[in-house]
């Protein structure tokens, strides 16, 4: 909406965080400083979808096309290169481990 009504469409955290509530999402949060913690948080993992400029303000990818894609999450990289199996191994010897202290 910010892009098509012609003004500056990246935005901060807080203005992301007012027109959310200005629109009747329910935060599930008793405290709105919670709630803005959570959406940064949010915003700063999905970098798939949402990049965050030098200013401080959020905008999508899709605003930008000549960015570098984002970089696989270390979780992600290390799924994609486990051949352990179900970690039957790992899950003996830690057991063993915790077991001789």
């Amino acid at each position: 909406m910010r892009k098509t009504a012609g003004g500056d469409a990246p935005a901060t955290v807080r203005e992301i965080f007012d027109a959310l509530k200005g629109g009747g999402f329910d935060f599930k949060s008793k405290d709105d400083g919670n709630a803005i913690i959570v959406l940064r948080a949010m915003l700063r993992k999905n970098s798939s979808m949402f990049h965050k400029l030098q200013n401080g303000k959020y905008g999508l990818r899709a605003w930008y096309p000549n960015l570098k894609p984002p970089k696989a999450n270390a979780s992600d990289s290390e799924n994609a290169h486990d051949d352990s199996g179900d970690g039957a191994e790992t899950e003996a010897a830690d057991t063993k481990k915790a077991s001789a202290a």
